[in-house]
């Protein structure tokens, strides 16, 4: 060690011999040439679909994988694909279109399926403009194992968060969330509205790009950032609209979709001793296209 030591302060030309001399199992030197990002119109694109058309193209960057399965809906295309991001790195970059740089009345909505709750996650962001106290940004997202709807102010942020449940870890959750002045943030989740907070303003306009399952493009700031709130697990079915969709309009988007029904809370064991001839209370949660219907079975045998 001390002669490797003495190679790499001394006798720089010789350092690398030095180290192979002893036979290691792994050597890597690390002194390749820099890396270069790739060109963003190099990347592959994905399409909107929306009114503001070709202007919102969205653009996938490094670490995101398109084409994993979606959201098994029968509403849905059969070929229905999903993009997946690992938590680390990855998002489609959306450019700061004119119409998408709005103020107020606001609904965002995708499919969501996380594989971690834990930290910042975004799901649909516009911004992050400024930095520490003076942040700016419009999101959707995951917060510390809760669901967040808002946008942050500088110091100000205005917001309606929920306790996302233990069964959404690994299943696909239709999410949405509005702001309108009379209602102020309201979010969804599977077509109900689950919280909902009546102060506050709405979306804000902010001098940087949309982003989908991590922050969005702050201008000047290279993506990755330190802090790009990466979400982990998959996302499917992004909408933006500036105006806020009313209930019934929400939920007649997720019934739309025909989603198969899942457990969401399995039945639970009863606490304590159950003797025979006993009454047991069993009690289940479950999702999907309404009305649903339920059978009870015991050893395989309906009850």
């Amino acid at each position: 060690m001390a002669a490797h030591y003495d190679k790499g302060i001394n006798d720089k030309a010789n350092y690398g011999t030095a180290v192979l001399a002893d036979n290691p199992v792994g050597y890597w030197k690390l002194d390749e040439p820099a890396y270069t990002a790739p060109d963003p119109g190099t990347l592959p694109a994905t399409v909107n679909v929306g009114s503001v058309g070709a202007a919102a193209n969205g653009v996938f960057y490094p670490g995101t994988t398109p084409g994993v399965e979606g959201p098994a809906c029968a509403g849905m295309a059969t070929s229905n694909k999903a993009m997946a991001l690992t938590g680390v790195v990855g998002r489609v970059a959306i450019p700061d279109a004119d119409t998408l740089d709005f103020a107020g009345p606001i609904t965002m909505m995708a499919w969501v399926k996380p594989t971690s709750k834990g930290t910042l996650r975004n799901i649909i962001t516009h911004g992050a403009e400024g930095a520490d106290l003076s942040l700016m940004e419009v999101f959707l997202r995951i917060n510390q194992g809760k669901y967040e709807v808002g946008t942050s102010e500088g110091v100000v942020v205005n917001s309606v968060s929920v306790e996302v449940p233990e069964g959404d870890i690994g299943n696909w959750v239709f999410l949405a969330g509005s702001w309108d002045e009379s209602n102020g943030w309201r979010l969804y989740r599977h077509g109900e509205p689950i919280a909902a907070n009546y102060a506050g303003a709405g979306a804000v306009t902010v001098a940087g790009g949309w982003g989908i399952g991590a922050r969005g493009e702050e201008p000047g700031v290279p993506f990755p950032e330190a802090d790009s709130r990466t979400v982990q697990g998959a996302i499917d079915e992004v909408a933006i609209f500036s105006r806020a969709l009313t209930p019934a309009e929400i939920k007649s988007v997720y019934n739309a979709s025909k989603p198969l029904p899942i457990i969401i809370q399995a039945p639970k064991a009863p606490a304590g001793a159950v003797f025979a001839g006993d009454t047991v209370v069993f009690e289940v949660t479950a999702q999907g296209t309404p009305p649903l219907t339920y059978q009870w079975t015991r050893n395989g045998q309906d009850l």
